[in-house]
């Protein structure tokens, strides 16, 4: 399994690299609607490698700043499509009143450490597979794209119980106590490696406000794009909490099984948009905003209580100021709220990072 992880991700870095260069001056039209959409250019995808597509976020950041300091780290977030059907057609070529497509996703996320504390050079963050069903209507304002789908969520760690932990945490501190780590530091390490893993169902759609009405988006801030999505989660999960207390010269593991991650996480809702600030002929540069919402799933869970904002601002810089420049493509992303990691998503954060994306 971890060699499909990593197929997987060297395929999709590859694939965003060699496409992102030639993209940044795409009108906002094509930016925007990549995600519900096909670009113009007609795809063949009965080729293998044109069935795979870019799902989610797809950015790699190096910095981010909490409440108390910076901390050195490089954190990867991919997420990639494979069609099943053909390439769903664009609205203005659909012939009847919607299209459809049906596809296999993986969306992971990934921590790089580079000595900025004790840890393997990789911590596996998140993975997410699923297969979905979407339709596209035939329409360039309100309701235009609906979605279905079944999906799992895990972290890909396995301490499930309070020994597991304890025997997690002398490892680490054996393995790192000549450098100087403290048992309390090795404590506080294993605790990332809790196991998380559910399974969902989920529907969805995208609403559109477009102040041209029956047009498409031009390069000016003119569609604004409403994604919504309501998690059902299927049988069990897990997502007990593990707290370390102090016993004298001992530390001892307590598990609390009062947390529920649908308390967290089963609504999600975004907003958005991009734009220029001058006619992309002349030079402009497309400008990305998306503000994200999450809270409680919506049956069983307590939804609206624990709420969780992430705000992202993208921008492609023209490094150089060429006849063909050197495009660094930024994406700056602000947390506020829970869910952090899955290993610790009932507790509350914030920071900033700061990295590249590569939208298309």
């Amino acid at each position: 399994m971890k060699t499909l992880f990593v197929f997987i991700f060297v395929m999709q870095f590859i694939f965003a690299v060699s496409t992102n260069a030639t993209v940044q001056k795409l009108s906002s039209q094509e930016h925007k609607t990549s995600k519900t959409r096909t670009d113009d250019k007609k795809v063949d995808t009965d080729n293998l490698l044109n069935r795979f597509q870019q799902h989610g976020a797809n950015q790699l950041f190096f910095k981010y700043k909490d409440a108390e300091e910076f901390h050195g780290h490089m954190d990867a977030n991919i997420s990639v499509r494979y069609l099943l059907t053909k390439q769903p057609k664009l609205i203005e070529n659909i012939t009847d009143s919607f299209d459809y497509s049906i596809f296999l996703t993986y969306s992971g996320e990934f921590d790089f450490f580079y000595d900025s504390r004790y840890s393997g050079p990789v911590e596996n963050r998140r993975f997410n597979p699923g297969i979905h069903v979407a339709t596209t209507f035939k329409k360039y304002t309100g309701f235009i794209e609906g979605r279905m789908s079944f999906e799992h969520e895990s972290n890909g760690q396995d301490v499930d119980e309070e020994g597991f932990y304890t025997s997690v945490a002398l490892d680490t501190y054996r393995k790192n106590r000549e450098d100087g780590m403290a048992l309390s530091t090795a404590y506080g390490i294993a605790k990332e490696s809790t196991s998380r893993e559910s399974n969902f169902l989920s529907i969805g759609g995208v609403y559109r406000l477009n102040g041209n009405k029956e047009k498409v988006c031009d390069d000016l801030l003119n569609c604004i794009d409403f994604h919504f999505k309501l998690r059902e989660v299927v049988g069990d999960v897990e997502d007990d909490v593990f707290s370390v207390a102090r016993d004298g010269n001992d530390y001892v593991v307590v598990r609390d099984s009062s947390y529920n991650l649908i308390d967290y996480q089963g609504i999600e809702i975004s907003i958005d948009t991009n734009w220029t600030w001058q006619p992309l002929a002349d030079g402009g540069n497309v400008h990305g905003l998306t503000l994200t919402y999450r809270t409680g799933q919506m049956h069983r869970g307590s939804p609206f209580q624990n709420n969780t904002f992430d705000l992202s601002y993208y921008f492609n810089w023209d490094f150089f100021n060429l006849d063909k420049p050197i495009v660094i493509p930024i994406v700056v992303k602000y947390h506020y709220g829970y869910m952090e990691e899955l290993y610790n998503f009932h507790e509350k954060s914030s920071y900033t990072m700061v990295g590249i994306h590569f939208r298309y």
